[in-house]
């Protein structure tokens, strides 16, 4: 059984309303972790949707989405499951940052600090 755990690919989650952050991010990912499955969504919906659909390891979420806003994101993404959830977001309000990482968000990512070693990381971890 364990055999099997380890064969499968890590499922990852990108929840990303803006289409050219969504190909970057996509792009940096497979680029640093090339045996992974990757989903994306636009909106909370279609993300909650995804996660009863699939197995997802990883969860890489921008906080304002056209149908959720700020730390409503994560905690509805934290009522969904177990994932780990990483933050991506161009607010840099320091008590949003705090205020995900106390909801159970993993990390914390500035769009500005978006790159493939940035994403790497937070994978391999």
């Amino acid at each position: 059984m364990e055999q099997e755990r380890k064969d499968e690919r890590v499922g990852i989650l990108v929840l990303e309303d803006e289409a050219s952050t969504m190909d970057l991010v996509v792009h940096y990912l497979r680029e640093a972790s090339g045996n992974a499955r990757i989903s994306t969504a636009e909106c909370l919906a279609a993300a909650l949707g995804c996660l009863s659909g699939q197995r997802i390891d990883l969860i890489i979420a921008d906080l304002h989405l056209p149908d959720s806003r700020g730390l409503d994101t994560v905690d509805a993404l934290r009522r969904a499951g177990e994932q780990l959830i990483i933050v991506l977001t161009a607010d840099a309000d320091p008590a949003l940052q705090r205020g995900a990482l106390e909801r159970g968000a993993y990390d914390f990512l500035h769009k500005s600090q978006l790159n493939e070693a940035s994403l790497g990381r937070l994978v391999r971890l």
